[in-house]
């Protein structure tokens, strides 16, 4: 599952690290009916297989909402719509066990989410120097 969507292609940027996730609490509500863990993932130099145009933030994410992806992509010059050459680099955290509430309540469901965002920015942080991206930091959108 990829909680930041349409929204977080949006607002890439080859330039800043950055998730889609403030506002994304559905997944962890879900995650926490089902009983499901959540485990974090963080794709190093994703950001780079396509140049983004920045800005206009407010009228790009409006249209996310009804399905219209409001991001301007430009991947290499000769082919635009094919990536970049970029060596990707996947980490995996440890799963964040949630425990199996039948209906959880907002503030259950923000206590997880912020939890869930805290381990993200952990595992950011802890293989960041590994990949190149030493004086990053993770934006949270």
């Amino acid at each position: 599952m990829i909680p930041g969507g349409f929204s977080e292609a949006t607002i890439s940027s080859l330039n800043v690290d950055r998730v889609f996730l403030r506002e994304r609490k559905g997944f962890v509500k879900y995650a926490l009916k089902y009983g499901y863990s959540l485990t974090p993932c963080y794709i190093f130099h994703e950001s780079g297989l396509y140049w983004n145009l920045q800005g206009i933030w407010g009228p790009r994410l409006w249209l996310n909402r009804f399905g219209i992806p409001g991001v301007v992509p430009f991947g290499r010059w000769s082919c635009f719509f094919l990536p970049r050459n970029e060596h990707l680099n996947i980490v995996v955290g440890r799963a964040l066990n949630l425990p199996r509430i039948e209906k959880p309540t907002r503030e259950q469901v923000a206590e997880y989410h912020e939890k869930y965002v805290l381990t993200l920015i952990d595992l950011f942080n802890r293989h960041k120097a590994s990949y190149g991206k030493a004086q990053s930091t993770l934006e949270i959108w």
